[in-house]
């Protein structure tokens, strides 16, 4: 389990099928495992997770694929803290490491959205930048869930609007990026954390540990 450059190429159409592996239109994408890098003792998560990165000329694109025995949300309108309301996908965008900004939208498996821009997370952790600050942002994503027999699976669009861009970044570009997981149980035990990046300690907005996207 290292850090890896993903390669973000072009790609076109919807999610058709989540029970193929890779889904189309991310046949070509690289194959992202959810791990627990941080947690020598038990890097792979109990039930297992892949997830795929692409674009088009709309926006940034994700899809992941969850195995899930048991799913669980609370969950009842966008914008409530999904993650502390059951089962969650996010799904982390740094626009470059010289900028400060990033973004996490997650997702529920019944079909909330919660979308976050953190201009900086130094001063939101020192409370410079209040949580409504960051709440208020809107992405206006296009996405979907769907729940199948053994689990759930998400696909998102993200516009490039969202990230003040008119276009799809050059080729060559370089972002960053991380997709996350809570997978919550009925038994009301701690949910099981899972991620595509290598983090060295548990912290999903540990920015310098996540995936090289590299736009090409």
């Amino acid at each position: 389990m290292e850090k890896r450059d993903v390669f973000c190429q072009k790609i076109s159409g919807q999610v058709k099928d989540f029970t193929e592996q890779p889904p189309v239109p991310f046949t070509a994408e690289t194959e992202l495992p959810l791990v627990r890098h941080w947690d020598a003792s038990r890097p792979y998560p109990e039930e297992p997770g892949k997830a795929w990165a692409g674009y088009d000329e709309t926006g940034l694109r994700f899809a992941a694929v969850l195995k899930d025995s048991d799913i669980v949300t609370r969950a009842t309108e966008n914008n409530q803290l999904l993650w502390t309301l059951g089962d969650t996908v996010e799904f982390f965008v740094k626009p470059g490491q010289d900028q400060s900004v990033y973004y996490e939208i997650h997702l529920s498996p019944n079909g909330y959205i919660m979308d976050l821009r953190f201009p900086s997370r130094e001063k939101f952790r020192s409370k410079e930048i209040p949580w409504e600050e960051v709440i208020a942002f809107e992405s206006h994503s296009w996405y979907r869930t769907v729940i199948f027999e053994d689990g759930w699976a998400a696909e998102i669009l993200i516009p490039w609007p969202a990230f003040d861009l008119s276009q799809p970044p050059r080729p060559g570009t370089v972002w960053q990026f991380a997709i996350c997981r809570y997978n919550y149980s009925s038994t009301g035990k701690e949910p099981e954390l899972s991620s595509t990046a290598c983090f060295q300690k548990l912290d999903f907005h540990r920015y310098e540990d996540y995936h090289r996207l590299i736009f090409r």
